[in-house]
């Protein structure tokens, strides 16, 4: 990422939009040009550079809209998560499951959008609006938002460890909050953390069945000289076998390989 002065939107416009709010002082401009000379690598460089800015103020991002041209992906939108409104369907569902989440969306503007420049391959800064219509939030609760919340690769490793050694998750969360010595240190909330885990057991469930499988019915073949099997690494049909030995179907998304018994388990001469 560097910061070398590239064509972008101009002052004028981002004092026009940010004049009636009130008025602009040095330090905006600076900040303004600041973000707007920026050029990224990649397109995920460009979110990651977003999103720190975006800790720093107090608000969240979300990815919004993408262009591509032959294939190629040429733009990419980044929003204020509080950008646009809950769809009118979520208002007029009369049977509900589920009590309604509350509203957090109220139409906020603020975006970056950056596009690649096809000659230098690099990504810039095309437009860039930093009005938001809502509060911004204090340093102390920026950790709750939904961009900058998530376990790290050394938190997994630590809570798969812990999981190992027996724990239980809510026995986790404490682990965790007392080595970051407060909640808000962690980095992520309680769910992010059983959600973790849920997918991680989920993988793990599925690798091992797969693999149990094989074993079960190479061990099966030795004992029984009228026992034969085959299998292969087609997903569509990884059902048939799943729901044959574990009384329940599961996504076809095995860790190990997919597996499908092509004859039957006990297939007799007459």
């Amino acid at each position: 990422m560097s910061n070398e002065q590239l064509p972008s939107p101009s002052i004028s416009r981002w004092q026009l939009h940010n004049r009636s709010a009130h008025h602009v002082s040095i330090e905006e401009i600076q900040e303004y040009y600041m973000v707007v000379s920026q050029t990224f690598g990649s397109e995920e460089e460009g979110f990651e550079f977003y999103n720190g800015y975006a800790k720093a103020k107090g608000f969240s991002v979300r990815k919004a809209n993408v262009k591509n041209k032959g294939g190629i992906r040429t733009q990419r939108l980044y929003m204020c998560s509080k950008e646009g409104y809950r769809s009118m369907k979520n208002f007029e569902r009369v049977e509900r499951k589920r009590k309604s989440r509350a509203l957090s969306r109220c139409g906020c503007d603020a975006r970056l959008q950056i596009e690649l420049n096809m000659e230098t391959r690099e990504w810039f800064v095309k437009e860039f609006t930093d009005r938001h219509n809502h509060k911004l939030a204090k340093p102390d609760q920026t950790p709750f938002l939904w961009s900058h919340r998530g376990l790290n690769d050394v938190q997994k490793a630590d809570v798969i460890e812990y999981g190992i050694g027996g724990l239980r998750t809510h026995k986790i969360m404490d682990v965790m909050e007392k080595q970051h010595g407060h909640y808000s240190k962690v980095g992520f909330v309680s769910r992010d953390l059983y959600n973790f885990i849920a997918e991680y057991k989920k993988q793990r469930i599925e690798g091992f069945d797969a693999q149990y499988m094989l074993n079960y019915m190479a061990a099966r073949l030795e004992s029984d000289s009228e026992f034969f099997y085959r299998y292969s690494t087609l997903a569509p049909i990884v059902r048939v076998i799943s729901k044959t030995f574990f009384g329940q179907t599961r996504s076809p998304g095995w860790t190990m390989m997919h597996l499908v018994v092509l004859s039957c388990l006990t297939a007799r001469t007459v």
